[in-house]
């Protein structure tokens, strides 16, 4: 296997040492209705780790390095992104002018009726996506909260801290989850055992659902989860992001930090975050015993582009642990109220995940070569150091895909 690693990376060397000049995309981004020209605009190409941001007039100019199909992300907070298909051919410049739609963010009232017409907004479709940080605004505890906001979207939940996604009524192995390049197993066991991932570091969550999420395979019949890792910092600057959460009911708190760089030729970025939370409280104040929560996350990546050949690697560590809800007639708890300790009954859930995704753009055909390895350790104790249940998981995955463009709008792929 380390022998055809190495023949499949030489030869890829060997093919991105023909030079491409590099293609300038150039354009203006505007605001819908009344042409103003808006500046700070994220201007990213996701799939080449490429991205500027606009002037004070709105111009944006990039230099993407090869040639290609891609999708290009306009986002500006306060309007609504919009994502453009962009055809770069041999010599010819691009020039986009772009129009961004208004929007308001408002609360919505509460409601008791008995029939309701959905706006167009809110109707269910075959392929939604989220801004996870925009829902932990409106106070999401974790990821599987933030998409069980989604239309045709729920959660199977023990805990405020502990829950799944459910995609049409399914759940567990077959909701398939996906992150860093590679699937992510965290969630097949029992209900007690959730998703455990954060929002630390995520630029969006795309739900696919349907028909369209078999071309994942066939333990994707409920649907799929792409987790995708924020965008990289416009070329030649530096970005840090800092943040504090506090939530009421448990007494949580939320802190996270973040570093993003990107030069011309490469990229890299750092996040660290904790979560901490006590005992949840019903209505009424009764207090859920045991029901608190905590998880502590740390993400790094670092990629380059040279010629026709891209690449990133990701390292992602997570140390979480979750009480066992007690019942209330049944248990009596000495500890305050909000106590963090975890001497009682809970779950110690721990992972590693190191992916590296490859691609190299040829005239007519992209060739993608992604490898990872997930190593997930999980724990029962029932308190006092007594554990009970003891589970460690190794998996590791390799993708090589082919797409070739054998006409207008149709691609034919292949891979293992």
């Amino acid at each position: 296997m380390k022998v055809l690693y190495g023949a499949l990376l030489s030869c890829a060397w060997a093919c991105c040492a023909v030079a491409q000049t590099p293609h300038l995309v150039s354009g203006r981004v505007t605001e819908a209705g009344t042409s103003v020209a808006l500046s700070d605009v994220e201007v990213s190409l996701p799939e080449l780790h490429l991205g500027t941001v606009s002037d004070s007039t709105g111009r944006f100019v990039l230099s993407v390095p090869v040639s290609g199909r891609f999708v290009v992300q306009f986002t500006r907070l306060g309007h609504e992104s919009r994502f453009m298909l962009l055809h770069l051919g041999q010599d010819d410049p691009a020039a986009l002018d772009v129009q961004l739609v208004r929007r308001t963010l408002e609360l919505r009232q509460a409601e008791v009726i008995g029939t309701q017409v959905l706006a167009p907004e809110r109707v269910d479709r075959s392929v939604v996506q989220l801004d996870p940080r925009e829902s932990t605004r409106q106070g999401a505890l974790s990821l599987s909260d933030a998409i069980a906001t989604l239309p045709g979207v729920s959660q199977l939940t023990t805990g405020p801290g502990i829950s799944k996604p459910v995609v049409r009524g399914l759940s567990g192995n077959r909701v398939q989850v996906n992150m860093l390049g590679q699937r992510f197993d965290n969630q097949q066991w029992q209900d007690e055992h959730g998703l455990g991932l954060s929002d630390l570091g995520i630029g969006s969550v795309q739900v696919i659902k349907g028909p369209a999420a078999l071309q994942y395979g066939s333990d994707a019949v409920g649907g799929v989860v792409n987790v995708r890792e924020e965008a990289p910092a416009p070329v030649g600057t530096r970005i840090q992001q800092a943040r504090l959460g506090v939530f009421g009911n448990t007494g949580g708190i939320s802190v996270s930090y973040g570093m993003r760089r990107s030069g011309e030729r490469n990229w890299w970025r750092l996040a660290a975050g904790a979560d901490s939370h006590g005992d949840y409280a019903e209505g009424g104040g009764q207090r859920v015993l045991n029901s608190r929560f905590a998880q502590y996350n740390a993400k790094a990546s670092y990629g380059w582009r040279h010629g026709r050949w891209t690449h990133a690697d990701h390292v992602h560590l997570s140390f979480s642990q979750f009480g066992f809800v007690f019942d209330t007639l049944a248990r009596s708890q000495e500890d305050p109220r909000y106590s963090r300790s975890f001497a009682g009954p809970h779950h110690q859930v721990g992972f590693v995940m190191v992916g590296s995704e490859n691609v190299r753009y040829g005239e007519v055909t992209k060739w993608t070569l992604n490898a990872g390895l997930n190593t997930n350790r999980r724990q029962e104790q029932e308190g006092g150091n007594t554990i009970s249940l003891d589970m460690l998981l190794n998996s590791a995955s390799l993708l090589a895909q082919a797409a070739t463009r054998i006409g207008p709008g149709t691609t034919w792929t292949n891979g293992v």
